[in-house]
């Protein structure tokens, strides 16, 4: 049997989420890690807009940047998706192009973060 993540085409992965009072309020999920390059891809989902804390993120990163030794983290986000590109942004990820119809009917935003 497939797990949730091998449905949504992650294959193998590592998460970490964010809970309150038993419910799960977000998670971050890295796949595609490339030890020989170091690199990762970051991906996210929320149903609470409170989920992501100082605290939070300092954990987020830690994962990529300091347990596994990456020099860069990739985020792939749908340029419709104004939510998550603000946030990535925000957090700073920074723009490196655009994938042409990359979802289907929507384009996709490559951002990357750098460890330095």
């Amino acid at each position: 049997m497939k797990s949730p993540t091998e449905h949504m085409g992650f294959g193998e992965c590592t998460s970490i989420g964010i809970e309150s009072n038993g419910k799960l309020l977000g998670a971050v999920i890295y796949h595609d890690y490339r030890p020989h390059c170091r690199s990762i891809q970051m991906s996210c989902a929320s149903d609470d807009k409170r989920w992501l804390s100082k605290g939070a993120l300092k954990v987020f990163f830690h994962y990529p940047f300091i347990q596994l030794q990456c020099e860069r983290i990739t985020a792939i986000v749908a340029r419709k998706n104004k939510p998550s590109r603000s946030l990535v942004e925000g957090v700073g990820f920074r723009l490196e192009g655009v994938v042409r119809k990359g979802f289907y009917s929507d384009d996709a935003i490559i951002y990357g973060m750098l460890k330095h």
